[in-house]
């Protein structure tokens, strides 16, 4: 089994936070950044030099693959690491392995299997929902996958405080919702993501011994408990649909188990995807307030002031042999030519490069610009959601 994730060594910061004193998986994480360290953090700026403005248009249309990292934070990127950075504590609030009420969570899915009570308490479910909604173009993936970046995604313990402590601990796990809504199909993609992050083999377990679907689901939501998983990232959430006459008594069954999941395991999650899923979050207010309690993060297009900082940074990055300086009018053309949709501004700008390097002209004139935004978008055209404002 390959291993995506790299494991880091559980190191342990004193927390300020009296409640998250003496708790492992909390200690273990990363410290709390200022505003101005996740900006720092999350920016990311391509060197360039001159002397690759006089490369051949060949190696020219190569170099540009590099300058296509550049990403600068938008305001929601400051939002939803905040969120995710609250998200995560909330939920390892009531881990703490260190206590009896962690072995009582592990060892029964149902709290009322057994009478024996810890004495440190029963498990307390606290899963914050966090909503991310957008349409396509707007840097919802590159946003979330940026900032877990930031976050080392296993860390393993070994001794805690004098104690043997071997656990693997999950901070994060990405999973994309399936087309067909199964829940077979969702609980093999959790499995998956989780054995290529911590390199088991529990979807060959699950799957080969032709478990019933009601084991399947049942070994996501232990899985989700033995390897501690602070926070599970629901992406294209717009892929679960509504049945034609749908009402709360007839809601998906694929968001009942995501639902029972976060109850059950109690990790956090962030619904992710176009607008589109929000009539499946809205469908009943149990799932709407679950999906709000961690907060909503609408993307759309970006403020003019915003453009304005974003483009000046972005204008720099041209391997054309003719540098065209910045001006506001010509800013405002790739802007509206991509509706204000950061990853479309962005992508619309390296293919006007494409369009008109080697082609004797390598200035980035409005025809250019318009041009290469239409090109990034030739396939998803059709399809975007234009219309928010």
């Amino acid at each position: 089994m390959n291993v995506d994730a790299e494991f880091v060594e559980a190191i342990y910061r004193p927390n300020p936070i009296e409640a998250f004193v003496g708790n492992p998986l909390i200690e273990a994480l990363p410290p709390i950044r200022s505003n101005d360290e996740w900006v720092k953090a999350l920016f990311v700026m391509p060197a360039l030099k001159n002397e690759v403005r006089r490369l051949s248009p060949e190696q020219r249309l190569v170099a540009l693959v590099d300058l296509e990292r550049f990403n600068y934070p938008l305001p929601e990127y400051i939002e939803l690491a905040r969120r995710i950075e609250s998200a995560i504590y909330r939920g390892y609030s009531t881990k703490n392995p260190c206590l009896p009420t962690s072995n009582h969570f592990l060892h029964y899915l149902d709290p009322d299997e057994t009478m024996v009570q810890p004495l440190s308490g029963r498990f307390e479910a606290r899963p914050t929902g966090l909503t991310l909604v957008g349409p396509s173009g707007s840097g919802k993936t590159r946003m979330f996958e940026s900032i877990l970046a930031q976050f080392p995604q296993i860390i393993q313990h070994k001794i805690y405080q004098g104690r043997t402590m071997p656990i693997t601990q999950v901070v994060w796990l990405k999973v994309d919702c399936p087309e067909d809504q199964s829940l077979v199909t969702f609980a093999g993609r959790f499995l998956s993501a989780l054995d290529n992050a911590v390199g088991t083999n529990l979807f060959e377990e699950a799957f080969n011994a032709r478990n019933n679907k009601g084991v399947v689901i049942e070994k996501v939501i232990r899985q989700a408990r033995n390897y501690r998983v602070g926070l599970i990232i629901l992406d294209e959430f717009s892929n679960l649909k509504l049945p034609k006459k749908a009402t709360s008594e007839n809601v998906p069954l694929l968001l009942k188990l995501i639902l029972n999941l976060m109850n059950g395991s109690g990790v956090p999650s962030i619904f992710c995807g176009n607008p589109e899923m929000l009539d499946a979050i809205q469908l009943t207010l149990k799932t709407a307030r679950r999906a709000e309690n961690g907060g909503v993060i609408v993307m759309g297009p970006m403020l003019h002031a915003v453009w304005n900082a974003l483009s000046k940074w972005l204008w720099p990055l041209q391997v054309t042999s003719h540098v065209t300086p910045w001006n506001e009018d010509l800013a405002m053309v790739l802007y509206e030519a991509s509706r204000g949709l950061v990853e479309i501004a962005v992508r619309g700008f390296f293919e006007a490069q494409r369009l008109v390097i080697g082609s004797g002209d390598e200035r980035l004139t409005s025809v250019a610009i318009q041009t290469g935004v239409m090109n990034a978008i030739q396939l998803s055209n059709k399809t975007l959601d234009w219309s928010v404002k």
